[in-house]
């Protein structure tokens, strides 16, 4: 689990939080930044807000990689990649906030990107089906 106090606060106190839960500098009533849109890679870019306040619970950071669960992940990621033992060939999120799975590359709107996107959701919706089946 990347980010603990997040869940915890999801179970505790509001069910639809899905940010950290890390205060603000100079916003004491916003806390947390969305975990997903805090990766360095095309940072701040579309669907991204630089308003800590934001309703939606978008808000992106003060800058990469700000948010101690995102490092953590990260250096696993590289450490992981780097070893001789194995390696990650996925990485993948799982959100139970909307019971959706999330894609990378909403940055842009690149046809050959959108292509292989749609192409990865038809993977995804199938494996959805999967898991919903087993209920």
């Amino acid at each position: 689990m990347a980010n603990p106090d997040g869940y915890a606060y999801s179970r505790e106190e509001d069910r639809f939080w899905r940010m950290t839960r890390r205060p603000n500098d100079g916003f004491p009533d916003c806390i947390g930044a969305d975990a997903n849109r805090n990766w360095g890679y095309e940072w701040g870019l579309a669907g991204a807000s630089d308003d800590p306040c934001n309703p939606d619970q978008l808000y992106h950071g003060p800058f990469p990689f700000s948010e101690q669960e995102i490092v953590n992940v990260a250096e696993f990621v590289n450490a992981t990649r780097d070893s001789v033992s194995g390696s990650i060939q996925y990485y993948m999120a799982i959100h139970s906030y909307l019971e959706a799975i999330l894609l990378p590359w909403s940055y842009t709107g690149d046809e050959e990107i959108s292509y292989l996107v749609n192409e990865i959701n038809n993977i995804y919706t199938y494996i959805y089906k999967l898991i919903i089946n087993l209920r």
